[in-house]
């Protein structure tokens, strides 16, 4: 894990026991490149790097939990 990672989700009790950086995944048949995905154990917290961050950037790579629905 590369150092200063973790540390903005720990200081908000959010846990980080790995990292990976740039996982390529599948989802409906379209491949998507994740900048970094942290790992708990329980949850794990998808970070998506943009240079121009909007709404509909979150928007369109939010994946509904059952939890969350």
């Amino acid at each position: 894990m590369r150092p200063g990672t973790a540390e903005p989700f720990q200081a908000r009790g959010i846990p980080v026991n790995r990292s990976l950086e740039r996982p390529r995944v599948r989802q409906g048949g379209e491949e998507m490149e994740i900048d970094l995905l942290l790992v708990n154990g329980d949850a794990l917290v998808v970070v998506k790097v943009k240079s121009a961050l909007r709404v509909d950037d979150v928007r369109s790579k939010l994946i509904p939990t059952e939890e969350g629905s």
